[in-house]
């Protein structure tokens, strides 16, 4: 490849091109340079063993017998022939784009760029890994002619990772470089360019790109994994000494090796947009079984929806408070029914490539695993949902007619209304007789004769003239008013944490919430907690979410202009007990401890909204109930001990039939922010408007739950 030192880059600047390129290349390129290195290393004995007479310069450096010389050149041949392939695709994905910038600023191509086609890009990489797939069959057929165990199991272990690499390589970069690179603005990076971004191409994606291309798909991974399985029964076979028909065994891996290749190769002809498959595949699944949900709930929220399907209906708690319990259940019954070395080499196996392959991009930072099409998909089901498993759904927004309706007390309120506008009306009417009589008046002197009617087009004509003039105003300031309101940033404040706060991801997902703020899309950030453990980690990362660290809160707010999170944390977890307690002595707790968002809301200007969630802490209790060790855990470990959650159907990890009630309070405007550290007094100002407001959510609406009728909201920092 033809390096050149641009203008404005110093003599040694071509010497960074390893490091430039996008991550692609510079690991692509890294892999080659390690497995060069290897090789060279592994031929070094060769040499040493080839040369008679060196005993005085080989007796300290390391050598191999005449008989392992053909296996060792052999190993280093093919482990070189493995660089140089990846070091070709490594020069199809460079990525000019990714560059140091040079003395003005501006970054400037390293080198003549190697550019080709994405058809023909791609068609290359599946030849190359054709010519992996081979080099990895031709190994095998050579084991019967290896002298011992170790050569032979070597030969076994080069196979196998010329057969990972060309299934890995072809399938991510060869459909990366056919589809991904060019529907994405994103690069070698890999980062999608939008969160709707649904034509590019992404190595993991189930049931996606239509049905040929999932197909062919299925069948070639089939023969992945059974040639997988061979070389592994091959190898287990060498080491417990009782291999036999080397040649009939290396003939069936090896043709399976070749041809799961070529039918993955052959796959990539037939992928298609990803955005419709498995959404219409989600669809068709949530409509197959039909039922009427209705809502017995106020607010915002639909009186009825239309009939929703038994997997549409169910099938979105299913997703969101089953995985915990699935995950542990399966860990602990595998230490009750296996041994215990059994148990936990099989929790190593699927744990280690599981963290492994997940963890790349770090989603819980970035939200790069997030699905669209399973975001869609939730939206218009959740509510439905919702509404047929606690019986009813209520959506107030503060702002609302509906809301000032639900908070007024009917009678006093509707009387109080009624004598207001009568008054209202009748004054009008007066003022208009008076601006009537005056302009009469004052018309007299110019007027006389026919001329009266002449008097009256023309205050017609003007009346219609400011009328039309106030209508134009009016329509440029709710323009304004729309396009300040986009440009707004949001963090909304859920309040309070239940045991499970899966309230705080489904409300930005609801029509009834996107009604009243449209156009925002806020990032749901929960405990870091929740991205460990298995399912339930994948379960958020699909949906969106993201953890809850300083970091990741500025990183989501900057990039979709809306957060929403639990201020009170897992302390408010602690105190869920008191919403079970009888009538008259039942409490709803909130944590006021937490004031960074408050500090972050007046830094970024965002705008602080109050969500007060009545019934969340209903849904779900703690099976054992020691407040006092609870606490303790808690401030000690970061999490309440003991921790049993018990729902529907007794220890069942679903939800009880609870009405739910989210009532969204108008948002508190920041005090303004010129670059200088933010103030105490004003943190603590917003702090205390914020926890006002909800205080003032709760007087007003508490009543919409039956059982927060009598209960006292209660403040508390501890």
């Amino acid at each position: 490849m033809y390096l050149r030192r641009p203008q404005g880059q110093g003599r040694w600047a071509s010497l960074l091109f390893p490091f430039t390129g996008g991550n692609r290349h510079i690991v692509l390129q890294l892999m080659s340079w390690i497995l060069w290195g290897f090789s060279l290393l592994m031929f070094l004995p060769v040499l040493l063993a080839l040369m008679p007479g060196s005993y005085s310069m080989s007796k300290d450096l390391p050598t191999i017998p005449h008989t392992h010389v053909d296996m060792v050149s052999g190993a280093a041949a093919a482990v070189s022939f493995i660089g140089e392939l990846l070091m070709i695709k490594a020069i199809l994905v460079y990525d000019e784009r990714r560059l140091p910038a040079g003395k003005g600023g501006s970054a400037t191509p390293l080198h003549q760029a190697l550019t080709l086609r994405p058809v023909l890009a791609s068609a290359l990489v599946v030849v190359l890994g054709l010519l992996l797939s081979v080099t990895g069959f031709l190994l095998l057929m050579v084991l019967e002619y290896l002298p011992d165990l170790p050569s032979r199991v070597l030969y076994c272990c080069l196979s196998l990772s010329c057969f990972l690499i060309a299934s890995s390589t072809t399938y991510g970069l060869g459909g990366f470089l056919r589809y991904g690179s060019s529907g994405s603005s994103s690069g070698s990076d890999g980062k999608a360019a939008s969160d709707g971004d649904d034509g590019m191409w992404q190595f993991f994606q189930p049931f996606s790109g239509g049905t040929a291309f999932v197909a062919t798909q299925a069948v070639s991974w089939s023969m992945f994994a059974a040639t997988v399985v061979l070389l592994a029964v091959m190898m287990q076979q060498l080491v417990a000494g009782v291999a036999y028909c080397f040649r009939c065994w290396a003939i069936g891996a090896g043709t399976l090796m070749v041809l799961a290749q070529a039918m993955l190769g052959l796959s990539l002809l037939f992928f298609r947009s990803p955005k419709s498959t498995a959404a219409r595949l989600m669809r068709a699944a949530s409509g197959a079984i039909t039922a009427t949900i209705s809502s017995n709930g106020g607010g915002s929220s639909n009186s009825s929806l239309p009939k929703q399907g038994w997997i549409g209906a169910n099938l979105p708690i299913i997703l969101m408070y089953s995985p915990v319990h699935v995950f542990f259940s399966a860990w602990v019954l595998s230490y009750v029914f296996l041994p215990l070395h059994v148990a936990l080499a099989g929790w190593v196996a699927f744990l280690v490539p599981y963290y492994g392959f997940t963890q790349g991009g770090r989603p819980a930072h970035t939200g790069c695993r997030q699905w669209p099409w399973l975001m869609a998909w939730f939206a218009d089901n959740i509510e439905g949902a919702l509404q047929a498993w606690f019986g009813s759904l209520t959506v107030v927004f503060d702002g609302d007619a509906a809301a000032a309706a639900l908070a007024a007390a009917a009678a006093a309120a509707d009387t109080s209304t009624t004598t207001t506008l009568e008054k209202q009306g009748a004054d009008l009417q007066q003022q208009q007789g008076v601006d009537a009589d005056s302009a009469s008046d004052e018309s007299a002197p110019e007027c006389c004769g026919g001329g009266s009617s002449s008097s009256s087009d023309s205050l017609q004509t003007q009346a219609q003239q400011q009328q039309q003039q106030q209508e134009q105003q009016q329509g440029t300031d709710e323009q304004q008013d729309k396009q300040e309101e986009a440009k707004q940033r949001y963090i909304f404040g859920f309040q309070p944490h239940g045991l499970y706060p899966t309230g705080a991801g489904f409300l930005p997902w609801m029509p009834s919430f996107k009604q009243h703020f449209p156009g925002v899309n806020p990032v749901t950030l929960t405990a870091t907690v929740i991205f460990f453990p298995p399912f339930i980690r994948d379960i958020c990362c699909w949906a969106g979410f993201r953890q809850v660290s300083k970091r990741t809160f500025l990183s989501a707010l900057a990039e979709r202009g809306a957060v929403m999170f639990c201020p009170g944390g897992q302390a408010e977890l602690v105190h869920a007990w008191r919403s079970f307690l009888p009538e008259g002595q039942r409490q709803l707790v909130l944590q006021t401890r937490h004031k960074g968002f408050c500090r972050i809301a007046i830094e970024q200007q965002a705008a602080l909204v109050p969500v007060l969630a009545l019934g969340e802490s209903l849904q779900l209790a703690n099976a054992l109930n020691l407040p006092s060790l609870q606490q303790y855990t808690y401030r000690k470990l970061g999490f309440p001990v003991p921790f049993i959650l018990r729902g529907r159907w007794g220890l069942s990890p679903f939800p009880r039939k609870v009405p739910l009630v989210y009532v969204i309070g108008k948002p508190l405007v920041p005090p303004p922010h010129a670059g200088q550290p933010v103030a105490a007094a004003d943190v603590d100002a917003l702090h205390a408007a914020y926890y006002g407001a909800l205080e003032d959510l709760y007087a007003r609406y508490h009543h919409l739950h039956p059982a927060f009728k009598g209960a006292q909201l209660v403040l508390t920092e501890h």
